[in-house]
């Protein structure tokens, strides 16, 4: 049986028409094209990590901005991890710190069958699959968050 994996209300699954984070951030008149292109080919060339990481770690843009950014690519809630209350540790410890590290995945709080986590690819359907097997969860509930975010 197949778990009911949910992303956040009204989601959408990217496509191949999906904007890219720089476009948006260049529509939004945070930044110019060059300066996504400079990043861009600095993150080809050193392995350095996602556009919206390097983008605050420049001081080009805020959290906020990347959130925004984010919710309009991926279609789905993109959360501040400093304005979410802690999760009660049965909850916390329902993955082991392998699975959060593997999966980039934050475990937020539970209610009968379902499960609310944060990852930063909420498309990633084996590592739902996965969490289902590990935590025994049916239903899972999806939020993103900034990479920055989840790094701290």
């Amino acid at each position: 049986m197949k778990p009911d994996q949910d992303v956040a209300p009204g989601a959408r699954r990217p496509r191949g028409n999906t904007p890219r984070l720089g476009e948006i951030i260049v529509k939004a008149g945070v930044v110019d094209e060059d300066t996504i292109d400079g990043l861009l080919k600095k993150q080809a060339s050193t392995g350095a990590g996602r556009l919206g990481t390097l983008l605050i770690e420049q001081s080009l843009c805020t959290y906020a901005q990347i959130r925004d950014a984010l919710r309009e690519q991926m279609g789905v809630d993109v959360v501040d991890l400093d304005g979410l209350e802690a999760p009660h540790p049965e909850v916390a410890n329902l993955l082991p710190l392998a699975v959060v590290r593997r999966y980039e995945v934050i475990p937020l709080r539970s209610e009968g069958e379902r499960l609310w986590v944060v990852m930063l690819d909420p498309y990633n359907l084996a590592a739902i699959d996965d969490i289902c097997f590990i935590t025994g969860f049916t239903q899972i509930t999806v939020a993103s968050c900034v990479e920055a975010d989840f790094k701290r």
